[in-house]
């Protein structure tokens, strides 16, 4: 997040969004989200990234609508698919995800939070896929 230019915007087919809106005469950002190209093989995918969106705009469609922003980015590329990582504990993000077409590929636990976190809390990181047709 230090260098959004260097890790985002350097390479034609990464990309970096971000929401804004003027909340009592101020710019405020509502909301990020970015992509970064990978290559497995001959596979072309991407990967969606800091997904943030501000409690004030939360369950207003700002998350569905920048995701559906990273689909339709990676769709003209010629994307297969684009695949994501979240916890369990971010139930309304699976759920959005859901929602978006995303399936579930695979959990662990594998964090870097410590490993006795993991376990008191019962989280799972969720591996998550959106193949194109």
């Amino acid at each position: 997040m230090q260098d959004i230019s260097g890790n985002y915007l350097s390479r034609p087919d990464d990309c970096f969004w971000v929401a804004e809106a003027e909340v009592d005469g101020k710019e405020h950002i509502m909301g990020m989200v970015a992509v970064v190209a990978k290559q497995r093989g001959e596979e072309r995918y991407g990967e969606l990234f800091r997904m943030i969106i501000s409690p004030l705009c939360r369950r207003a469609g700002l998350g569905f609508r920048m995701a559906q922003i990273v689909l339709d980015f990676c769709r003209e590329r010629g994307f297969s698919r684009v695949v994501l990582e979240t916890s369990s504990t971010q139930t309304a993000a699976v759920a959005l995800y859901k929602k978006l077409g995303f399936t579930h590929i695979l959990s662990h636990t594998q964090t870097e939070a410590p490993l006795w976190v993991v376990t008191l809390a019962n989280v799972t990181v969720q591996f998550q896929s959106h193949r194109f047709i």
